[in-house]
């Protein structure tokens, strides 16, 4: 399962799609908070267990930078497993 992130200053876009690019959670809208960032959790940990896997991939970018991160390569990723 991959998350993808998309960061702003306020809040923030998250999207669950399998390796095919096929969606498996509708978008999630999260503030930028540690109650936003704990439903962003929550939201991959029900993805997880509704499809009974035990791992994500995550990729976090930035709009206002994304050409330079498309050129430069400097999307990060993070792991999450179901313990998480």
């Amino acid at each position: 399962m991959i998350v993808g992130v998309d960061v702003a200053k306020y809040s923030h876009w998250a999207r669950v799609i399998d390796p095919r690019g096929r969606e498996l959670a509708e978008p999630v809208r999260f503030e930028n908070s540690r109650v936003g960032f704990s439903r962003l959790d929550q939201v991959v940990a029900e993805a997880l267990q509704g499809l009974g896997l035990d791992k994500v991939i995550a990729g976090v970018i930035q709009c206002a930078t994304l050409p330079l991160t498309c050129i430069k390569g400097t999307a990060r990723a993070q792991s999450w497993s179901a313990e998480s």
